[in-house]
């Protein structure tokens, strides 16, 4: 394989993996604040292919106007960042203080799920779907090869897909949680700007090497809480999340609160974004006993 083509197919291969990555682990991300439902994977797949759309046409535009390995770079880090980028805007825009609730906008389930959706994943999308328009231009040598290019080349980004997607489901986020492998994804896409885009010339390998560590480093701080299955409510009387986890089936949750009608301590078990049940943790109990001293005479 020509070395043009191999650097394309190896780029879209990437820019698919990751694109698939964040499609999966957006369901992840939405279902604490949304659930899962059929809304919420219709908006996922919706924006997401909306996005590819807007961005296989923007990228065949560009391709045309700047056909250099440094464009294809910048779409890379231009994607990477705003992978990236997706936690930290998921906890602005949808906690339960965040501006989609505090501004007022889409009051209701589906309109929220629509909005938040499109916010969070139309950009990433949107980078990654301006990639393979512009690795063809740049692979394409004479048009005497132009289909076989163009087959090699898009049949590494279906490849890319299928093993983003079986990697994504079976492994990452039960492995390392939805925000670490985010995380991961933008590094990865950051460290294909500049290996395989040129941004940093010949000192590329350097920099990738720091923005590997850097991505390592990061990620690991915001991953999921590492907390114990059970704290003992005795012990543990803060209010707040005393567990988290991200189970095979439900983004799980529970939080210690003040019941308001006795002011007693009580756990909630969320499921997704659902309340599932309540319990009344125990209370310590202290025994004293009396002894009293001998009479003496």
């Amino acid at each position: 394989m020509h070395g043009s083509v191999l650097r394309a197919a190896v780029t879209v291969f990437t820019a698919s993996f990751c694109t698939m990555v964040i499609e999966l682990a957006a369901g992840r991300v939405l279902a604490p604040h949304v659930g899962i439902s059929l809304h919420t994977w219709t908006s996922i797949i919706g924006v997401v292919l909306a996005g590819i759309s807007a961005g296989a046409w923007a990228g065949g535009w560009l391709a045309d106007r700047r056909p250099v390995p440094s464009t294809l770079g910048w779409l890379l880090f231009a994607a990477g960042i705003t992978a990236i980028a997706i936690g930290p805007a998921t906890s602005v825009l949808a906690g339960d203080e965040g501006l989609l609730t505090t501004l007022g906008i889409a009051t209701t389930l589906l309109w929220r799920v629509l909005v938040l959706t499109f916010l969070l994943f139309f950009l990433p999308s949107f980078f990654l779907g301006m990639i393979s328009p512009v690795a063809v231009k740049l692979a394409v040598a004479d048009l005497e090869t132009t289909g076989r290019v163009v087959g090699k080349i898009y049949a590494f980004s279906t490849l890319g897909s299928i093993l983003g997607t079986f990697a994504t489901g079976f492994w990452l986020i039960a492995e390392f949680g939805t925000r670490a492998t985010l995380i991961g994804t933008g590094v990865v896409l950051i460290l294909a700007a500049l290996l395989l885009g040129g941004l940093a010339g010949r000192r590329g390998p350097v920099y990738a090497a720091g923005v590997l560590i850097g991505g390592l480093v990061f990620a690991n701080a915001q991953s999921r809480p590492q907390l114990p299955p059970y704290h003992d409510p005795v012990l543990h009387s803060g209010i707040g999340i005393v567990h988290f986890d991200e189970s095979q089936y439900y983004t799980i949750r529970v939080d210690r609160t003040i019941r308001e009608d006795t002011g007693a301590t009580i756990n909630v078990l969320h499921l997704d974004h659902l309340v599932h049940s309540y319990s009344d943790p125990p209370t310590r109990r202290t025994s004293s006993t009396t002894t009293s001293a001998p009479s003496t005479k």
